[in-house]
């Protein structure tokens, strides 16, 4: 018999707990451990929910369910003493928890380590973490697992707690090795995908070149925002086109050192997770020939925080290119903008980057991929796969960098001449 635990994060404005969310908790009981958490409870609430295998604690409002579920699964102690342990937040709501949980762990796959009710493609495709089990001794025992929970940090904005938290979570488990698998999938998901897929950036690409036969074998999909390298291109099928960017890092440090001609000193960010790692691998082969000329200095060993007091401390003449930080190199998942414009406000150099996503207020400018040129070739390609044309018969050229463009405010706030701006170069302020 499986010996399962249960750890359940509950906030209600009026400390109360719904009767569904009682039923589901004592169905949870017979099951296993459970440990409620609750940021907001009352005395009598608290005691009607005790029972011999459930304990009910309570703790300050930080940190939304995470740190609930941090802290219940701190009061579990020795998780040897476990087969299998669920998280869970009250914001689900379940009438029929026996059959709910019958048709959850029945779906549970031999080789799958992780399951989800549902799964989710914002920032990154993920578990979503409303219910989450980790239904194999190897994944509790993983180094991934502890670590993830031990060095987590309370965050009270909710738009950084999903990409740091919950997508950080399958991420890490992810990159551990483990089957990450969700058990339901909602019933209009066919109606959203019968015209066709757009699968946006490297993560994605990849996650459905990987489950493509398995998920919508014969759907129109387009590969778009991705760099030409990052496409499996054995893997496409007459049902696939790719919209393709092609970065040039050289080009654009040889913007920096033209628009900053007294550089000494670049410091690059970059995060550890897959996509960055193989993108690290790519930036040192492309930027070797710089060495002589200018000291390149890597953040991808760091953690964001660490990242944050170096980048206050560089020496004049020094600047910063900004290529990803999705996770750093101490597991944490950062949302892109929010960290980058978190380094601005504290980093005593200028910062440049490839990306016109990035082209916010943070950044100087240069030659970089125009968000709006590639959304416009890739909302001409649909348009042509929705009027009937095989989307393995379009073919894209890669698109590269678009003609420079730099912000007046950052070139007033570090001193850049216009006269040290490439040829062709349009200055407006970032918004």
């Amino acid at each position: 018999m499986i010996r399962r635990a249960f750890v359940v994060a509950h906030y209600d404005p009026a400390g109360r707990v719904a009767r569904h969310l009682r039923g589901l908790v004592a169905h949870l009981a017979s099951l296993g451990r459970v440990v409620f958490v609750s940021t907001n409870l009352s005395d009598a609430e608290a005691t009607a929910l005790h029972a011999p295998a459930v304990e009910v604690i309570t703790r300050p409002n930080e940190g939304y369910d995470f740190f609930s579920y941090r802290r219940g699964i701190e009061a579990l102690g020795d998780l040897s003493a476990i087969d299998a342990l669920t998280i869970l937040n009250s914001s689900f709501v379940c009438l029929d928890p026996p059959t709910l949980c019958t048709r959850f762990f029945s779906s549970l796959g031999p080789d799958i380590d992780v399951l989800g009710i549902t799964s989710n493609y914002e920032y990154a495709a993920h578990v979503q973490s409303y219910w989450m089990s980790f239904e194999t001794r190897r994944a509790l025992d993983s180094p991934a697992f502890a670590p993830f929970w031990r060095d987590m940090q309370p965050i009270s904005d909710r738009d950084l707690v999903i990409p740091r938290y919950e997508v950080g979570l399958s991420q890490a488990m992810n990159r551990a090795g483990f089957r990450l698998a969700s058990a339901f999938t909602p019933p209009y998901a066919d109606a959203l995908v019968k015209q066709g897929i757009v699968a946006i950036g490297a993560p994605s690409a990849n996650f459905v070149q990987r489950y493509r036969q398995r998920l919508f074998p014969e759907t129109p999909m387009i590969l778009t925002a991705v760099e030409q390298r990052r496409i499996q291109f054995v893997k496409l099928t007459e049902n696939d086109t790719v919209v393709a960017v092609a970065h040039d890092f050289p080009a654009a440090f040889e913007n920096i050192l033209r628009v900053l001609p007294l550089t000494k000193t670049i410091a690059i960010v970059n995060g550890a997770s897959p996509n960055e790692k193989f993108w690290l691998n790519e930036m040192r082969r492309e930027l070797a020939p710089l060495a002589g000329r200018v000291e390149l200095r890597w953040y991808d060993e760091k953690s964001f925080q660490e990242i944050l007091i170096d980048a206050a401390r560089l020496p004049s003449h020094s600047a910063i290119f900004w290529h990803l930080m999705n996770v750093d190199a101490a597991g944490v998942a950062h949302e892109a903008n929010s960290a980058l414009n978190e380094l601005s406000s504290t980093a005593k150099v200028p910062i440049f980057s490839y990306d016109g996503s990035f082209f916010d207020g943070a950044t100087v400018g240069g030659p970089m991929h125009s968000v709006h040129r590639l959304s416009q070739i890739t909302a001409a390609v649909a348009i042509r796969i929705l009027n009937g044309e095989k989307a393995g018969n379009i073919k894209t050229t890669p698109t590269g960098f678009a003609a420079p463009i730099f912000d007046w405010r950052q070139m007033q706030r570090w001193g850049i001449a216009e006269s040290n701006l490439p040829p062709g170069s349009r200055l407006t302020v970032a918004r």
